[in-house]
């Protein structure tokens, strides 16, 4: 990961001592549990990681899609779509901004 002062410029070629590489050791894989629909395609993705039995709600996604990667990524999910909200602690839209525009379909 790279960390940075907000106002420092890069400059290519120098090492300056407000740009810093960070190595991370943990790391956490998640499940796509849903996503916010948009039209034909998704706005975020609705991710989860599972705590024994049950997938946790962790957060939305919208980083690094692309309206081409939505796409192919929306006809892959399209067949796995389901009515039965799949975590176990979704947040709803009136206990912050990490729920807003989501709800579980039952």
């Amino acid at each position: 990961m790279i960390a940075k002062r907000r106002d420092s410029p890069y400059q290519a070629g120098s090492r300056v001592t407000f740009w810093l590489k960070l190595k991370l050791d943990q790391s956490q894989e998640f499940v796509i549990g849903g996503y916010n629909p948009n039209g034909r395609t998704f706005q975020s993705l609705l991710l989860g990681y599972y705590e024994r039995d049950e997938l946790m709600f962790a957060g939305k996604v919208r980083q690094g899609l692309n309206p081409a990667s939505r796409a192919s990524l929306m006809k892959l999910m399209k067949p796995l779509v389901t009515r039965k909200c799949p975590f176990a602690n979704l947040p709803s839209s009136k206990t912050g901004h990490f729920g807003e525009g989501i709800h579980g379909r039952t």
